[in-house]
């Protein structure tokens, strides 16, 4: 089984790393994100270590993306997505057959 999990990882990222651990430990494979470490504290958007540094926030959101669509479930980190996700997830709606 897989999943992705998305959430706020600026607010929620310790929370995100434990989930990704209790997942494994179920045999759940997590696709997105990867279990790494935050580079940029300071700024809005998080990169990651495991993202790929020639990686722009467009093709970061497309890759988290197509994860969701590459999951049997999607776990949403507290409840709570920041408001600049609408419009990702939006498109994720869209995109899917099984509504």
């Amino acid at each position: 089984m897989k999943c992705t999990i998305s959430g706020s990882f600026r607010k929620f990222y310790t929370e995100i790393v434990k989930l990704i651990d209790e997942f494994n430990s179920l045999g759940i494979e997590v696709l997105s994100p990867k279990k790494s470490k935050i580079l940029n504290p300071e700024e809005e958007f998080v990169v990651l270590e495991s993202d790929s540094k020639d990686k722009n926030v467009k093709q970061s959101e497309e890759k988290h993306l197509e994860a969701i669509k590459n999951s049997d479930f999607l776990y949403i980190c507290n409840g709570w997505l920041p408001y600049e996700m609408s419009e990702f997830f939006f498109r994720l709606l869209i995109d899917c057959k099984d509504v």
